[in-house]
């Protein structure tokens, strides 16, 4: 099985997915891309339990188990001890703590991982980070700071200070 950070986790009962599964034609469920990445989702792993698809919009508190991707514009405070997935066509303000965060669109807000933070292109990121892991890919933004911290102690990211506007 390939990991959404590229290594290899094949194990009994594991197909594995590559570019050549890629065809328009044959319909696999159990494979997925990100950031033109094929992986590999198991069911068992991390099973997508809701999406918001493009063209949705959600204004408020989400809280989940599992895994959650999100196309459509999102506003508000998400919190879970799963999988977060920003899609591509994603635009979300919000304060997010999840253990997992795949950012592929846009998201304004502090971001903070349990776990691993992922940020492939074309992601836009504005915001501060936390996490113990964290992956940015070549063609992807991120503007703010960020703090790693061991997996054993989840800490906040500071809020980003407003800086004033001279006049002239």
């Amino acid at each position: 099985m390939r990991t959404a950070l590229g290594r290899d986790r094949a194990g009994p009962g594991r197909a594995q997915c590559s570019p050549a599964h890629a065809s328009p034609s044959e319909n696999r469920p159990e494979c997925a891309t990100f950031a033109r990445t094929r992986v590999r989702i198991s069911m068992n792993d991390t099973e997508i339990t809701t999406i918001l698809g493009k063209g949705s919009a959600f204004d408020g508190k989400l809280t989940f188990e599992g895994a959650v991707r999100i196309d459509g514009v999102f506003s508000g405070e998400i919190r879970t001890d799963g999988t977060l997935i920003i899609g591509e066509s994603a635009q979300v303000k919000a304060e997010i703590e999840a253990m997992t965060v795949i950012i592929e669109g846009e998201v304004h807000g502090d971001v903070t991982a349990s776990g691993l933070i992922e940020i492939h292109a074309p992601a836009r990121v504005y915001g501060n980070l936390a996490t113990p892991s964290l992956e940015i890919e070549k063609g992807s933004l991120f503007e703010g700071n960020c703090q790693m911290q061991p997996e054993s102690g989840q800490v906040r990211p500071e809020p980003r200070a407003v800086e004033p506007v001279a006049e002239a």
